[in-house]
């Protein structure tokens, strides 16, 4: 029974000194674990601090290509209006400078053509007046029951200012 016992203890210390044995190595274990956890997570906090720095910067970025874009915008839309503006005032100076033309030369025709009616009115016999509006054209007819055509007699003034009958025959149909 002795060797029973001293068995039991035996087992009794194995059992104890394992027992220690294992919560050391557990122990040691768990204390591995905290330090990769604290390493992993360290990791993972430099990872998150460095897209969130890329994150910023790429939106400084953009904000920056943003305000380039918009001030090429006013820049255009400004020379498009100081353009419009220059197109509206040459528009409307040419217009001013069309009305004056046509009124200069509906003067200059008005002058021209009253100054020709004076000259004639003043020069009626000269060669270059045109024949004057007054003078009529006598038509003289006589329709004869028993003639098949009438005569037709015309008095039409000549350039040299001389009259001359015209005699015109129709037929009657």
């Amino acid at each position: 029974m002795q060797e029973m016992a001293k068995l039991k203890m035996d087992i009794r210390n194995l059992s104890v000194l394992e027992y220690g044995q294992l919560r050391v190595e557990l122990k040691r274990i768990t204390s591995e674990v905290d330090r990769l956890r604290d390493l992993v997570n360290d990791d993972v906090n430099k990872t998150h601090g460095s897209i969130r720095l890329d994150l910023n910067l790429e939106k400084k970025r953009i904000a920056a290509e943003v305000d380039a874009l918009d001030q090429l915008v006013l820049n255009a839309e400004n020379k498009i209006e100081k353009e419009m503006g220059s197109l509206v005032s040459r528009i409307e100076k040419m217009r001013v400078d069309m009305k004056k033309g046509f009124t200069n030369s509906i003067a200059v025709v008005s002058v021209l053509f009253i100054g020709q009616m004076g000259y004639s009115y003043f020069f009626p016999d000269h060669p270059t007046a045109p024949p004057p509006a007054a003078q009529e054209i006598h038509l003289v007819s006589t329709i004869q029951p028993a003639s098949p055509q009438p005569v037709l007699l015309t008095e039409a003034p000549s350039i040299e200012g001389e009259t001359q009958a015209v005699k015109a025959e129709e037929t009657s149909q």
